[in-house]
C-alpha cells in the first residue's frame, strides 16, 4: 500500500512541476504565461486526496455490516433518494430519463481518504 501511495504522491509531484524554489519564489506573472491546456491538469492537482481503495461491496452487504448503525438502516432507499433528489437539483439528467433504482446486489465502491 505504501508503494501505492508513493507513486501517487510522486505523480501529483510531476503534475504540479518543480516547486524547489519554495513558496516565496513564486512568480507573480506566471499565471498569465500558463498554457490553458495545461491549467485544466494544475486545478485538477488542487483537489486531491490520499486514501486508499476498498473493494466494491453490495448494498445488502453493507445494510448488513452495519446493521447496528441507525445511519445505514434502508441504506438502498436512501441512497436512491439522495441521487433522485441531487441530481435534477443539479441540472443532471437521470441515465435512461427514469429516476434511480438500486437492487440489493447492485456494488458500491469506497474510497477511504485522509
Amino acid at each position: 500500500m505504501s508503494a501505492l501511495i508513493s507513486t501517487r504522491i510522486s505523480e501529483l509531484d510531476a503534475v504540479k512541476g518543480d516547486r524547489s524554489n519554495g513558496p516565496d519564489k513564486i512568480d507573480e506573472d506566471a499565471e498569465d504565461d500558463v498554457d490553458p491546456a495545461q491549467e485544466t491538469t494544475m486545478d485538477q492537482a488542487r483537489h486531491v486526496s490520499l486514501g486508499a481503495d476498498q473493494r466494491p461491496r453490495t448494498i445488502a452487504d453493507i445494510e448488513e455490516e452495519n446493521s447496528s448503525d441507525p445511519r445505514f438502516r434502508s441504506f438502498q432507499t436512501r441512497l436512491a433518494r439522495f441521487f433522485n433528489t441531487f441530481l435534477p437539483a443539479h441540472n443532471i439528467l437521470f441515465p435512461d430519463g427514469q429516476p434511480i433504482k438500486f437492487r440489493p446486489t447492485d456494488l458500491v465502491s469506497f474510497i477511504f481518504s485522509c
